[in-house]
């Protein structure tokens, strides 16, 4: 979803089904949803009524974004914004131009403990595949919510820039 002057925007709160741009990465049952304000009860969300919210899940890549909800054209820098609220700094931000192949990831960015805001410069791959995901870098429990996040494309990179992603890669 597209709001003034972005490329996307999604802040959970017009949501018929699923989680905004995300999917389930991983196989088995899943504490991700979309958690609902409810004051003086949980801290579950950033801002509005409802938030992307994971917790509980094991290490590893917990959710990412499909081209059909989130399309990063290839050879395009781009500005991400996200708003986040976690109680561990277990968690980051990752783009990667192809799923199971970390010689692709494009953009780490870890999710501070606490209320914050993540906010990064990236540039794809040369390929129609990449996506942005949540990533636990630890077992144990804790949370992971996200708001309003906010995409920006830039440009296109630089011919001298471009990374080629060969089709070994893929």
């Amino acid at each position: 979803a597209a709001a003034a002057n972005h490329t996307y925007h999604e802040d959970f709160e017009n949501v018929d089904q699923g989680w905004g741009p995300f999917v389930y990465a991983s196989p088995g049952q899943t504490q991700t949803h979309l958690s609902e304000n409810n004051p003086g009860v949980t801290d579950d969300t950033n801002e509005g009524k409802y938030s992307f919210k994971t917790f509980n899940e094991p290490a590893g890549m917990v959710v990412r974004s499909l081209p059909s909800h989130l399309r990063l054209k290839s050879a395009t820098r781009y500005r991400l914004t996200v708003d986040t609220l976690a109680d561990s700094a277990m968690y980051k931000l990752v783009v990667q131009g192809k799923a199971g192949n970390p010689a692709t990831i494009r953009m780490e960015k870890p999710i501070a403990k606490g209320k914050g805001q993540v906010s990064a410069e990236f540039s794809t791959a040369r390929t129609d595949e990449s996506f942005l995901a949540v990533v636990k870098s630890d077992k144990g429990g804790g949370k992971c919510v996200l708001d309003r996040i906010t995409l920006d494309e830039l440009g296109p990179v630089p011919a001298v820039e471009v990374e080629e992603v060969d089709e070994g890669d893929l």
